[in-house]
């Protein structure tokens, strides 16, 4: 990793590496988020900062995002290091987040919730793959792009089942969102994440949240009963995919493989939703890569940066020009599909 002093001034231009930070747009017990221009390419960027004293693992959500590489997972593209902090430069995903959009426009149709939630099924899905339990989902984690593309975000809580560690015992996250058996301290699994992202997709229908109460200690009774009101203007099918995702018993969820196959979740859509597979390695971008030897980089520097996956300076702005250019692709790609959605309806 990149080893640089980086630090705010009041009295100077903020700068991290070859970052400027404009504005503060997140924070929260043990982190805050900028919103940065990357100086080399104009580009904005995200910047978490993490202060490495208040974290038991600083390092641990750096891990999970050099893992996961999906469409719909935030891509991490440099990491700089202080003695007192962390900055993780992300992509920025210009198009607010999930509980925004909602706050914003009302609740979804189930046709708008599962052109959402294909996504999200089919982020975490890949990320249970890996065996990285996500363990924080909730609406301001799921960004959204000005197309209405997902990125799932803040692996900040993630962690990873191994074989000696098949079962987790922190209690983390956001307790609304939280599973039954952890509310009850008992070591559980990633189906954790499944109930989850049950709470958010009754939140998307409805803009509510299905276990509500007057207090925290009556909110933790419903969700112990695993009771909830399922609306009657859902559909059959989805309120069924509703009470599969939020039983009360782990062993008794689906798997993400599983709700793949959702009736609900296909609906309308030609092709069963399957898992992803990564694009085969065909080598760096030549038109990068000349692109980055016109600003003074050295090509064979950036061959190695990458292919070491250093997320250093060189690293992170080849990254940074091959998210602006699948940005590119994705949005024509994306404004076609809702054109096919709209022919539908």
């Amino acid at each position: 990793m990149y080893n640089k002093l980086a630090a705010l001034s009041d009295n100077e231009e903020h700068r991290v590496g070859h970052y400027i930070l404009l504005e503060k747009i997140g924070w929260g017990s043990f982190s805050s988020v900028w919103l940065a221009r990357h100086t080399l390419t104009g580009a904005e960027v995200a910047i978490k900062v993490v202060k490495k004293k208040d974290s038991s693992d600083p390092f641990k959500e750096i891990r999970s995002l050099q893992l996961l590489q999906h469409p719909n997972i935030v891509t991490l593209f440099e990491v700089i290091t202080t003695k007192d902090e962390l900055y993780l430069i992300q992509e920025h995903v210009n198009g607010g987040d999930l509980l925004q959009h909602l706050t914003d426009r009302g609740p979804m149709t189930e046709e708008e919730a599962r052109h959402t939630f294909r996504q999200v099924i089919s982020a975490l899905q890949y990320c249970h793959q890996y065996h990285i339990v996500h363990r924080d989902l909730k609406p301001e984690n799921i960004l959204l792009d000005r197309d209405k593309n997902v990125k799932v975000a803040d692996f900040g809580f993630s962690a990873q089942i191994t074989q000696e560690t098949p079962l987790l015992s922190k209690i983390c996250g956001t307790f609304p969102y939280m599973a039954p058996e952890m509310l009850l301290f008992e070591l559980y699994n990633e189906k954790v994440d499944v109930w989850s992202i049950g709470v958010v997709l009754y939140q998307m229908l409805t803009t509510t949240i299905p276990f509500e109460a007057q207090n925290r200690v009556e909110h933790r009774f419903n969700i112990l009963t695993g009771r909830f009101p399922v609306p009657e203007f859902l559909s059959l099918g989805c309120q069924d995919l509703l009470k599969k995702l939020l039983t009360l018993y782990p062993d008794e969820r689906p798997a993400f493989d599983d709700i793949m196959k959702d009736r609900w979740l296909n609906m309308g859509y030609a092709d069963e939703l399957s898992p992803y597979r990564e694009p085969a390695q065909e080598g760096l971008n030549p038109q990068i890569i000349n692109s980055m030897a016109d600003m003074g980089f050295d090509k064979e520097n950036i061959t190695t940066s990458v292919t070491e996956q250093k997320y250093d300076p060189v690293m992170g702005t080849y990254l940074i020009l091959a998210c602006e250019e699948e940005a590119h692709l994705t949005s024509r790609e994306s404004r076609y599909e809702h054109y096919l959605i709209h022919q539908r309806s």
